[in-house]
């Protein structure tokens, strides 16, 4: 009986060494990426309430790639394209923006249309020189299309 729980034990405790190994391995890859930067991230769909959710971006080719902060996924959570993309405004956080409300951080409003051509508005928590490189990844892009993709 004791054997069987040391057994278990160890099991377990090789899960947690593991999963802690990859989550490292992963926040080092992304680390190791050029032109990575900070970006929270806010979806307002009705189903799911409105939360802010920490994570990392960065430009490859015509796309905005961005990684949650805490997935063992190597595939960019979400990507947006400048195509099709479109700035409402840009704020200084609220209080009621929560945890993110970090004062030197802009929120940003961007629409976007999905893959079946729907228009979804989500918000972005970006430092100031971050929000001044996405105004011009967006102004430099092509006009119409698709422009984002949500992956689990």
């Amino acid at each position: 009986m004791i054997a069987a729980l040391e057994i278990v034990a160890v099991v377990l405790a090789l899960a947690v060494v593991a999963g802690l190994g990859v989550l490292i391995a992963r926040r080092q890859w992304l680390l190791s990426r050029e032109g990575i930067f900070s970006c929270e991230v806010r979806q307002r769909l009705p189903r799911n309430g409105s939360r802010w959710v920490p994570g990392v971006a960065r430009y490859s080719g015509n796309s905005l790639l961005w990684y949650k902060m805490l997935s063992a996924s190597f595939r960019p959570t979400l990507v947006i394209r400048p195509r099709g993309a479109r700035l409402m405004d840009h704020r200084a956080p609220s209080p009621q923006d929560g945890l993110l409300a970090v004062n030197s951080h802009r929120i940003v409003r961007l629409e976007v249309h999905t893959p079946g051509g729907a228009e979804h508005v989500m918000e972005l928590g970006l430092a100031p020189e971050s929000l001044m490189g996405l105004m011009a990844w967006l102004e430099a892009g092509p006009p119409g299309g698709e422009s984002y993709r949500e992956f689990d």
